[in-house]
């Protein structure tokens, strides 16, 4: 008995070939240290709440440095020391003296998105309600937006809270 090739069986062939094709089709994703470089804004997602953060990545000779502002939480120019990009997970730690963050997640065209673990030294992890971080690249507009801050079309204003490290306000 040989093999028979019905009609429905090459529709369902070139149904899936046409998929195949159409899913390489699109704009090549940037996956190199060098994509990182630059600011990103974006928000923390931790309970019950939202914040807004911006991270400025640069870099220092063959590595990546970074900086961390939450000026809603007081925090700005935090250093965050190395980040270690190996294509497409970001990794970077946060220390200060209320204890240690990690970031661990990935970098997927222009958005960065994970989570945070840690916290103040001798605090419990609740692995359920690990802080999510997702930020997306800052670019510059080619004008600027006409109106003013906290209007509808531009960027809320962020009223400055008693300073405090990222940690004791995850922990919080």
């Amino acid at each position: 008995m040989g093999t028979r090739v019905t009609r429905t069986s090459r529709v369902a062939l070139a149904a899936a070939f046409a998929l195949g094709l159409l899913s390489s089709c699109g704009p090549r994703d940037s996956q190199t240290a060098a994509a990182l470089i630059g600011d990103w804004r974006g928000h923390v997602a931790w309970r019950d709440g939202t914040t807004p953060l911006v991270l400025h990545v640069r870099a220092e000779g063959d590595s990546l440095t970074a900086t961390l502002d939450a000026p809603a939480l007081g925090v700005a120019g935090q250093p965050v020391g190395r980040v270690s990009y190996d294509s497409p997970r970001v990794h970077f730690v946060v220390t200060d003296s209320a204890g240690t963050l990690a970031f661990d997640g990935w970098l997927r065209r222009g958005l960065v998105v994970g989570a945070l673990s840690g916290g103040p030294t001798g605090a419990e992890t609740n692995h359920a309600l690990l802080p999510q971080l997702s930020l997306k690249q800052a670019v510059k507009p080619a004008k600027p937006s006409p109106w003013p801050e906290g209007v509808v079309g531009g960027e809320p204003p962020i009223v400055p809270a008693p300073q405090r490290s990222l940690a004791e306000w995850i922990a919080r």
